[in-house]
């Protein structure tokens, strides 16, 4: 009795024994376990890092201007270019325009969280007292749910109510008070709610075409001498040889550099005046967005450190980390080219002395929304 009682307390023992060398296993792994996680965190965090250094590079290389921080000029500053064509419309016609202009701003602007709408402004601004005409206003509105990027051409020349300085030209408004009014203006008069905008300068948009390797489009031999005539201009400025990037006079397909996008989309003189303008400006983006898709990595690069020096914009930067996120499923969206104001559903007058495009301001509204939030 005795011995099997001794027996049972040694292999009590021997058992408390291998109960503890397996704990003391368990503890290493989870050290060693630990230390793996804790090396990939600060792997993780060191990449991140890294890749944020790099991003914050190239938002501090933009200019962001908040919106109340942008100067406003006053109407006397801006010199108004008398264009109109035909006699001045009638004091009668006019206050049934401005009536019907009144009475649409009273209407509720539209918003949707499935569409984005970004205003891009291409402007030409020469001189330090004033912001520029933006002779492009494109109104860019990704639509997550129908997987469509809507690029929307509003014409320059399009009548509207501009907030302080009265009733005119769209485009006077970023004259005065540069990407928040004209973002306001755009707003108020077509009823789409508007997030961010970003504009660019001649400049900037001829880097971002010739860092690209150019783009291919068909210019006819009519077009050939305005754009040449654009290119002239373009040569004087920058202080190159008169004739230098002169397009042939056959016309014809060519791979257009920078300077010659530029005076091509500037053409407004050949075709159907302005309108065929929009549309010239509508294919260069389309052809610069098709050329995005295919460019590497470091292309890319190159392509940012070209044109985010030249861009102004108000998107904050946290905004612009989280649209980059997105971009490689907007990179797939169908593109979709669109122009206000739409044929047929406006009327051209000479008011004031200046050729204004005065919108049907009900049925105007009702198709770019349809167009954009498809309802």
């Amino acid at each position: 009795m005795e011995n099997n009682h001794s027996g049972n307390k040694t292999k009590e023992v021997i058992l408390r024994k291998k109960g503890n060398k397996r704990k003391t296993i368990n503890k290493k792994g989870r050290k060693i376990l630990l230390g793996v996680f804790i090396g990939l965190v600060v792997l993780l965090l060191a990449t991140l890092g890294g890749a944020y250094a790099i991003f914050k590079g190239y938002f501090n290389s933009t200019n962001y201007v908040k919106d109340d921080k942008v100067t406003v000029f006053d109407d006397s500053d801006i010199s108004i270019e008398l264009d109109g064509e035909g006699e001045q419309a009638n004091a009668e016609d006019i206050a049934k325009v401005e009536a019907d202009l009144q009475q649409n701003l009273e209407t509720e602007i539209k918003d949707s969280k499935d569409v984005l709408n970004i205003l891009l402004i291409g402007t030409d601004r020469r001189q330090e007292n004033w912001h520029g005409n933006s002779d492009s206003i494109i109104l860019a509105s990704i639509n997550r749910q129908k997987k469509q990027i809507i690029l929307t051409s509003i014409m320059r020349d399009t009548y509207a109510a501009i907030p302080g300085s009265g009733n005119g030209k769209i485009n006077r408004a970023h004259a005065l008070g540069g990407g928040p009014l004209l973002v306001q203006t755009v707003e108020q008069n077509l009823k789409v709610d508007i997030d961010y905008y970003a504009s660019v300068n001649f400049n900037g948009f001829m880097n971002v075409i010739d860092v690209i390797g150019g783009i291919p489009m068909y210019v006819s031999p009519a077009e050939v001498p305005v754009a040449n005539m654009y290119i002239k201009e373009i040569n004087r400025l920058n202080g190159l040889p008169e004739t230098s990037g002169m397009l042939p006079e056959s016309g014809g397909d060519f791979n257009l550099t920078g300077k010659q996008a530029l005076a091509y989309s500037r053409i407004r003189y050949v075709g159907n005046a302005d309108y065929q303008r929009t549309e010239r400006q509508r294919n260069v983006l389309n052809q610069v967005f098709s050329k995005a898709k295919e460019l590497s990595v470091t292309q890319l690069d190159s392509v940012a450190k070209s044109i985010l020096p030249t861009v102004t914009h108000n998107i904050p930067e946290a905004d612009v980390m989280s649209l980059l996120l997105e971009l490689p499923s907007f990179m797939g969206y169908e593109i979709v080219s669109s122009r206000v104001p739409y044929d047929g559903l406006f009327q051209s007058m000479n008011i004031g002395g200046q050729g204004m495009l005065v919108p049907d301001w009900s049925a105007t509204i009702s198709r770019l929304h349809q167009e954009i939030y498809g309802n």
